[in-house]
């Protein structure tokens, strides 16, 4: 039984073993051998740094997204305090009056 069972998965059995042991070895030299060569890097990262007037002009312009933002939140939270103002309005007329202002307006 057991002959017959091998000789029917011998080939599976070989390539599971195979690929444990590769897996098994990769894990291990990982582990063991330690960073490899210069990265370029002196933080240690994979990449190396980019060049300082490529850094200094993507810090220019995270700087300069934080400030269209924070702007833009500004500008959303006074119209919002705009339409809750003009929804609390009781007189309909008047309401689609300022509503229409508001519109145009923005």
């Amino acid at each position: 039984m057991l002959k017959l069972w091998w000789a029917n998965s011998k080939w599976i059995v070989i390539l599971v073993v195979a690929t444990a042991f590769a897996v098994a070895i990769w894990c291990l030299r990982g582990i063991f051998a330690g960073p490899s060569g210069n990265t370029g890097n002196p933080q240690g990262g994979f990449l190396p740094l980019p060049p300082k007037p490529l850094q200094d002009a993507a810090d220019n312009a995270a700087e300069a997204a934080i400030a269209a933002k924070a702007a833009t939140k500004a500008t959303t939270e006074e119209k919002k305090k705009e339409l809750d103002r003009l929804a609390k309005l009781t007189d309909a007329q008047e309401r689609r009056k300022a509503l229409a202002a508001f519109i145009a307006a923005s």
